[in-house]
């Protein structure tokens, strides 16, 4: 007998996504919780208005606490980027309204992360010249982190608002049904 062929082997391979998921979003929650401990402001510093908002945000002794919260951040940002993709592929398997709903949520999520990742890696380009940065610098990094949000926002209003609207829509569908 085929060993890949036996329950045991078959049990393991199906459960082998699971916990690699599992573990992706162990990373994901574990890296934003390390990235807010390791620079409380960290946040502050990305939403900085103009230079000088950030040097008083980032201060000279915090700039290698900001840097390791970066660090930390650009792995949050490529968790839920991965996470998003494993939502989609599972989402695109599946058809209906839900399913398209799903599918431009999860874009739109992935596509943040994308946004995220070059927000932090401005942040860091930021915090290496933090004594001279310049007000162009700063206004890239928010620039990039407003396109980010953008990109969220819809995505988590649909996320809110589905407890609503997929019960509504079933029981729609199913005096639409029976009617």
């Amino acid at each position: 007998m085929d060993t890949g062929t036996q329950p045991g082997e078959r049990r393991r391979r199906k459960l082998l996504p699971v916990v690699l998921v599992a573990a992706l979003l162990a990373v994901t929650v574990v890296s934003l919780i390390l990235t807010n401990i390791t620079a409380p402001r960290y946040n502050d510093a990305q939403r900085a208005n103009n230079v000088q908002d950030f040097q008083t945000t980032v201060s000279p002794r915090a700039v290698e606490d900001f840097r390791l919260a970066a660090y930390f951040d650009l792995v949050f940002a490529l968790g839920y980027g991965l996470l998003a993709l494993v939502a989609l592929t599972w989402v695109v398997k599946r058809s209906g309204r839900w399913s398209r709903v799903g599918q431009v949520v999860f874009i739109g999520v992935f596509v943040a992360a994308l946004f995220d990742e070059a927000e932090n890696l401005a942040l860091l380009r930021n915090l290496s010249n933090r004594d001279s940065v310049s007000e162009s610098a700063i206004d890239a990094m928010t620039r990039i982190g407003l396109g980010k949000w953008i990109c969220v926002i819809p995505a988590l209003l649909v996320v809110l608002a589905s407890p609503i609207l997929v019960p509504a829509w079933c029981w729609r569908e199913r005096s639409r049904r029976s009617g």
